[in-house]
C-alpha cells in the first residue's frame, strides 16, 4: 500500500482515509455527459476510470463518441480523453478539450481500405483505458478494435476481434503506445479457434499484486463473454490463465454471459465486480463475485442497486469502471449508464440511446 495525500492506493484499489466530499448514499449523480454539438464526445462519454493524483486532485480517464450507438452496426471511432476534479462531483475539461489516447485520425475524405485497417488492433477503438499510476509514470491498459465484424444477416453484424493494449503518460496527457506482440500491435489477442476468447479479448482491469500484473478481462468466442484472467511481470507480454467467472444457470442475472470486470480490495477480501446479461428484462446487471486470494471466485447472488435518471427502462447497458473504498468501508462507484429517450419525428417514434457518466455511494 502507498499513500497518496489523504488517498491510499492498494495495488491499483483507491481506499480514502480522509475527509472526502461524495455523494449521498442511494442517490447517482450525473458527472459528466456528452456535449451535443460536432466533436469526439458529442453522443457518447462513458467507461470512467479515476485516478488519484496530488492531494486533493483527481483525474478522471473516459471515453466519448460522436454517434448515437443505435445498435452493434455502428461503426463510430471510439476514444479516450479526460477530465479534473477536486470533489469527484464537479469535473473540469482540458482546455482543448481534445482526446488523448487516439485510434486512427481520419481527414475528411479519407478513405478506408480494410486491409489497412485490420493491421493495426486500434484503428477504430482506443477505449475503455484502466489506468495505474506508479512512480511518476501513467500506464494504461485499453480496449482497440480495427473494425472487423461478421454480418448477422438482418442488415445486423456483431463486432469482434477486439484486443487490449498498453501506452504510457510521464503526465496523463501525452502517450505513447508500446507495440506488443500479441497481434496487430496488442499486448493481449485473441485465443486460438475454440477458445473463450477467440473472437475478442476486451475491457481489461489491471491490479498489480505482489509484483505481478494481474489483468481480468472480458472473453468473447463470438457467442458467449466470460470473465478471464492474464497475468504478466512487465505489463507488455501476458500468460493468460483461462476463465475465472462463467455465465449462470438458467433464469440468472448472468445466464447471457459476464463483461466488463472490476477488481476492488474491500473488507480483507477482493470483490470482483461484473455487468451480467439476462434473458429477462431489465436485461443488464451490476453483479459480484469475492475471493481471499483473487484465485478462486465465489459469486453473490445479489445485484448492486444503482440509482441513474433512466427514462425508459430495459435493455439498456451499465459498466462500473472504478471505485474508491470509503473509510467507512462503502464504495464509491462511476460508472457509465446507457440513458434512452424517446423522441418523436414526423412518421414514428424513435429511441435515442447515449451514455452519461455518473457516481454513487454504496455498500453492498
Amino acid at each position: 500500500m502507498r499513500t497518496i495525500g489523504a488517498v491510499c492506493v492498494f495495488f491499483g484499489t483507491t481506499v480514502l482515509t480522509g475527509a472526502w466530499a461524495a455523494p449521498p448514499p442511494g442517490s447517482a449523480v450525473r458527472i459528466l455527459s456528452p456535449r451535443f454539438f460536432p466533436g469526439w464526445q458529442s453522443q457518447n462519454v462513458c467507461y470512467p476510470f479515476v485516478v488519484p493524483e496530488q492531494a486533493g486532485t483527481y483525474r478522471m480517464f473516459y471515453t466519448g463518441s460522436a454517434s448515437e450507438q443505435w445498435n452493434e452496426s455502428n461503426a463510430e471511432q471510439w476514444v479516450t480523453g479526460y477530465v479534473t476534479s477536486t470533489d469527484t462531483i464537479t469535473w473540469k475539461f482540458p482546455e482543448n478539450y481534445e482526446q488523448v489516447l487516439f485510434a486512427r485520425q481520419f481527414m475528411e475524405a479519407d478513405l478506408v481500405d480494410p486491409a489497412e485497417m485490420a493491421a493495426v488492433f486500434d484503428s477504430m477503438f482506443a477505449a475503455g483505458a484502466c489506468v495505474i499510476k506508479e512512480g511518476g509514470v501513467y500506464k494504461a491498459w485499453y480496449t482497440g478494435w480495427n473494425g472487423e465484424f461478421v454480418h448477422q444477416g438482418g442488415g445486423l453484424c456483431d463486432k469482434i476481434n477486439f484486443r487490449v493494449g498498453y501506452a504510457t503518460s510521464p503526465d496523463g496527457i501525452r502517450w505513447t503506445k508500446v507495440a506488443g506482440t500479441a497481434g496487430a500491435g496488442s499486448v493481449l489477442g485473441l485465443g486460438s479457434t475454440g477458445e473463450p476468447d477467440a473472437k475478442g479479448a476486451a475491457n481489461p482491469h489491471v491490479l498489480k499484486i505482489g509484483g505481478e500484473h494481474r489483468m481480468w478481462y472480458e472473453g468473447y468466442d463470438g457467442q458467449t463473454r466470460r470473465i478471464m484472467l492474464a497475468t504478466s511481470a512487465d505489463g507488455i507480454t501476458w500468460t493468460k490463465q483461462g476463465v475465472v467467472l462463467n455465465p449462470g444457470g438458467a433464469n440468472a442475472k448472468d445466464e447471457r454471459g459476464l463483461a466488463n470486470p472490476m477488481v476492488i480490495f474491500r473488507s480483507g477480501q477482493y470483490e470482483l465486480w461484473y455487468q451480467g446479461k439476462s434473458q429477462s428484462s431489465p436485461n443488464y446487471h451490476v453483479l459480484r463475485a469475492t475471493s481471499t486470494d483473487d484465485a478462486a471466485w465465489t459469486k453473490i447472488a445479489a445485484e448492486v442497486t444503482l440509482h441513474p435518471d433512466s427514462p425508459i427502462a430495459g435493455s439498456e447497458l451499465i459498466h462500473v469502471n472504478s471505485a474508491i473504498v470509503l473509510a467507512d468501508g462503502s464504495v464509491q462507484v462511476f460508472f457509465a449508464k446507457q440513458i434512452t429517450t424517446a423522441r418523436t419525428v414526423a412518421y414514428a417514434t424513435l429511441n435515442s440511446r447515449n451514455f452519461h457518466v455518473y457516481t454513487e455511494v454504496v455498500n453492498p
